[in-house]
């Protein structure tokens, strides 16, 4: 592999890599929602000794609130639940393509993917002006 295939090889580990970034950013946010929207249901609920919760008012009716917590609450976790499996897809595929260009460029490297990408692109000598440069011109050239 010539040092421009490789080099462009390199920005997109490093663009899949911030693309994971961005959904483990997404993926911390919703669970703040989730536990927003679990406090909230929490402090709907009746508390009854010996037990956690109930869904009943004094009267026998369900809050009016507590069945669109719970519909919120399925949405978000089937929302978290699929996005952390594409992350983890995501994140498998990125560490293996960085697995076989380490390979490629004879580089032994331990640690985490990141730690490697950060090895790789040290051996390759790219500088940050010239990544940044090459990431600009791979973002304006592929197709929106």
């Amino acid at each position: 592999m010539d040092r421009k295939t490789t080099i462009q090889t390199a920005i997109k580990l490093v663009t899949r890599t911030l693309k994971e970034m961005d959904m483990l950013s997404e993926l911390n946010n919703l669970d703040q929602e989730i536990s927003a929207n679990r406090q909230e249901m929490n402090h709907g609920f009746i508390k009854i000794p010996f037990t956690r919760y109930r869904l009943f008012d004094d009267v026998g009716m369900v809050k009016h609130n507590i069945p669109a917590l719970l519909e919120r609450d399925h949405e978000q976790v089937v929302k978290y639940n699929g996005l952390l499996e594409q992350y983890k897809n995501h994140q498998q595929k990125t560490a293996a393509r960085i697995e076989n260009l380490a390979k490629e460029l004879k580089i032994e490297v331990n640690g985490n993917y990141c730690e490697k990408l950060a090895k790789i692109l040290k051996v390759l000598d790219i500088s940050d002006e010239e990544l940044n440069n090459k990431k600009r011109l791979a973002k304006n050239q592929s197709p929106k």
